[in-house]
């Protein structure tokens, strides 16, 4: 177990009502972002400052990014003086997860090793996209 997971908590949780992002971003079609399951990511109260400053960072990041595809979107946040919560769009599934559905279905021969390098690839290739956009905004 890292130390960000245990600095950090994970929930998930239901958004009763149409999130912020949809009326700030209103040329793409986002309406999924209502009545949604969510994640959120808050640091513990032990946390350090730097916790606490790197959720702020995110925050600010998530902001300037606002929707893409490849990216968890964030959908709102609260913030003050030691209580700083993400409130993020729940992914379908983990990378963990996806391969290791993938080792099944290779071990039943339902798949090829190439069919999964393929998808690596692709969620490699994603990944890196999504970290050219994010550090473009960081700086």
């Amino acid at each position: 177990m890292s130390i960000e997971l245990i600095l950090l908590y994970y929930f998930s949780g239901r958004l009763n009502q149409k999130s912020p992002i949809i009326t700030i971003f209103k040329s793409q079609n986002l309406s999924h972002f209502e009545n949604c399951a969510i994640a959120i990511k808050k640091a513990r109260m032990l946390a350090s400052d730097v916790y606490y400053e790197q959720t702020l960072n995110e925050i600010r990041i998530c902001a300037k990014i606002g929707y893409h595809r490849n990216i968890c979107t964030m959908l709102g946040y609260v913030s003050s003086e030691r209580l700083t919560c993400l409130l993020l769009e729940l992914a379908d599934t983990s990378l963990f997860n996806a391969i290791e559905t993938m080792k099944e279905e290779l071990q039943l021969n339902q798949r090829s090793i190439q069919d999964i390098v393929k998808y690596l690839i692709g969620i490699a290739i994603q990944i890196a996209n999504a970290m050219v956009k994010s550090t473009f905004y960081y700086f």
